[in-house]
């Protein structure tokens, strides 16, 4: 492993930079193994190192390149809120324009495109029912549009924040509406070809000469074959390609050659909740920062791959990993570490200190997340967090100040408080808002 320093000087030239981001990645691929791997950089709007590690399969038969494909997962958000606003400048279709004007079967009032692009639409996620369905059956776009009309709301339209596979995939469902023609079609037409993404596609077939990487996760201690139908993630989480294209995507949205600046400003601008609480999502976008640099970007998991990419849009540094391992131990750790060191960032770790007296009288209560509610409380002088209901002792991290706490070696926690009550809860990775969990109950 390079000493920072060295690493810091390193990135003078361009010989040496390579040999640094090879360096960081193969020590990180020590720590934490993955089958295959690949990573892209750029700088000041040119991608500068895009390299594959490992392979593709377990049998070793290919070796994972630099153009291997690989499924995106939720990353493939962030393309299909590019795609509809590109889709809006081009049409009549304002964010403001309830989604029931472009999907007649859909019966619910009041739901918004750009609620359906933020996670404010309150729809859920469809996948979850999926997950549980063992039949084997091909649930096609008016199965999966049906099941999310049935679909209980979260809350009310527009009133919190909550993930939402649901409303991305009516999104995409809105996209081959406007365009009259399949997702995938109108994705090489008004994003791929102009900017010259020959590996962007959807689902199970890759881009002419690409070949897709397969998925894995760790069952058992052991590593096995993840196999699901790409149809069913469609706009929310089924676009595949290569950490380099994936980078030009998002150099092209930021030199305005694919979207005006007013879209572009809609997709980074974060979110208000009604009770004011900013929430770093903006459209198909995670907002946030890294040591005080604006960071933008998306992350994604399922299927037997994890992936991640971050923007900071100040600095002229993009960083892409792609893993068809789906486990975010490699993947986000490698992506902070490259991140921390193109931004000339130190290393240090921040020192925990005691909770000040006004954050230790403040309510607590009951919050909604992604793994069901929970419980947070002061006790001794530290914040305990468990699962609602628990008997078990709860769990605490370190706190470091300013309504903050650390979480794990690239995370944070952020808690927002107003009039003596922590309302919101805020959990970031890499710089990237992952979670936002409003306050449910005492």
């Amino acid at each position: 492993m390079l000493p920072l320093v060295a690493m810091l000087t390193a990135l003078k030239g361009g010989d040496s930079l390579d040999k640094t981001i090879d360096s960081i990645v193969r020590s990180e691929t020590q720590r934490n193994p993955s089958v295959g791997l690949q990573v892209a950089v750029a700088k000041r709007g040119h991608v500068i190192f895009s390299r594959g590690y490992g392979w593709t399969d377990l049998q070793h038969s290919r070796a994972c390149t630099a153009d291997t494909s690989f499924h995106f997962d939720s990353i493939s958000k962030h393309v299909t809120a590019a795609l509809l606003l590109k889709l809006m400048e081009r049409t009549k279709a304002r964010p403001g324009d309830e989604v029931r004007k472009y999907l007649k079967t859909f019966k619910r009032t009041g739901v918004t495109l750009d609620q359906i692009l933020s996670h404010t639409s309150g729809l859920g996620n469809y996948n979850d029912v999926l997950e549980g369905d063992k039949s084997g059956r091909h649930w096609s776009h008016r199965d999966v549009e049906g099941l999310i009309n049935r679909s209980e709301p979260l809350y009310r339209p527009g009133t919190s924040w909550s993930y939402s596979n649901s409303g991305f995939y009516l999104a995409g469902s809105i996209v081959e509406e406007l365009s009259r023609q399949p997702y995938e079609r109108a994705l090489q037409r008004y994003l791929a070809k102009p900017q010259g993404l020959q590996s962007l596609a959807v689902g199970e077939h890759p881009a002419p000469r690409h070949k897709i990487a397969e998925g894995f996760v760790m069952k058992g201690g052991r590593l096995q074959r993840e196999r699901i139908d790409w149809s069913v993630p469609f706009s929310a989480g089924g676009v595949t390609g290569t950490a380099s294209d994936l980078l030009r995507l998002e150099i092209g949205l930021e030199s305005h050659k694919m979207l005006s600046n007013h879209s572009l400003r809609l997709m980074r601008s974060p979110h208000s909740a009604p009770d004011g609480a900013p929430i770093d999502y903006g459209l198909g976008t995670r907002l946030g920062s890294l040591d005080g640099h604006r960071a933008i970007g998306h992350t994604g998991s399922g299927g037997g791959f994890n992936t991640i990419f971050v923007d900071f849009p100040d600095d002229g540094v993009m960083v892409a990993v792609l893993s068809n391992v789906d486990s975010s131990t490699l993947t986000h750790s490698l992506c902070y570490r490259l991140s921390k060191t193109l931004l000339n960032l130190s290393r240090h770790q921040t020192t925990p200190v005691p909770l000040e007296r006004e954050t230790a009288q403040l309510r607590f209560g009951t919050y909604r997340t992604s793994n069901g509610p929970f419980e947070v409380y002061v006790d001794k002088g530290a914040i305990w967090h468990r699962p609602q209901g628990s008997r078990e002792p709860g769990a605490t991290d370190p706190y470091i100040g300013q309504l903050t706490s650390l979480l794990g070696g690239s995370g944070v926690g952020k808690m927002w408080a107003k009039k003596g009550t922590v309302d919101w809860l805020f959990f970031y990775d890499c710089g990237l808002l992952d979670e936002a969990c409003p306050r449910v109950g005492p």
